[in-house]
């Protein structure tokens, strides 16, 4: 199994590299920089490219067999930052039959329907509103992989933290009841086990801590 990683030099990205170190996976990691900047982390491949819908990054997905995704938008993301390259890159891995895992945010859908009557009016409409624009082009790059007809999972954590906790819960509906956070570890953990967790195929997965 080859593993491609975008977003690999970024806060959630070193966690999965060394989440599949200690499994014993290799993998095609995408950063950005000259290649005087590549790592020497064994079992990580560099691939080094000016932006994510470069030629190296296009190559490198279709010769993967999954391709993971730990970017994340800022507040100021411009429309299409994010969503265009994925996209393009989503219909790279379609092409080859590749498994797309792609990491989204709690807040961009609805909350679970077991949640309080304050977190659904007030609490989780103002986190919507607060970071209105990284949340609309995340919507907007899992629309985009969805119209690749790739085979891909969506996972979408709650807050991060910078905690070591490992275990997480996961609700396949979208969101988790009570799920306010999730410590970047986990997130890591989970998406090296979406890899190979069939029932999260085609689905928009909420996380959270255990």
């Amino acid at each position: 199994m080859t593993i491609c990683l975008l977003g690999g030099s970024g806060r959630t990205g070193r966690l999965v590299v060394q989440e599949a170190q200690e499994r014993g996976l290799s993998l095609l990691v995408v950063v950005r920089g000259d290649a005087a900047q590549r790592g020497r982390t064994p079992g990580v491949t560099s691939v080094v490219a000016p932006h994510l819908a470069a030629p190296e990054v296009v190559e490198a997905v279709r010769a993967s067999t999954v391709v993971l995704s730990a970017l994340g938008p800022r507040r100021t993301t411009r429309p299409h930052e994010l969503a265009r390259p994925v996209g393009v890159l989503a219909d790279a891995a379609a092409g080859v039959g590749a498994r797309v895992v792609l990491t989204s945010a709690a807040p961009v859908g609805a909350p679970h329907l077991g949640e309080n009557q304050a977190y659904r009016r007030v609490g989780h409409p103002l986190v919507q509103r607060v970071f209105a624009r990284a949340y609309a082009e995340l919507l907007r790059m899992e629309q985009a992989v969805s119209d690749s007809g790739v085979e891909h999972v969506v996972l979408r954590p709650p807050r991060l933290l910078d905690g070591g906790g490992r275990a997480y819960r996961a609700d396949p509906t979208g969101a988790v009841l009570g799920g306010r956070s999730l410590d970047r570890v986990a997130l890591a953990v989970a998406l090296l086990d979406a890899v190979e967790q069939p029932d999260w195929t085609g689905r928009t997965v909420g996380l959270a801590r255990a």
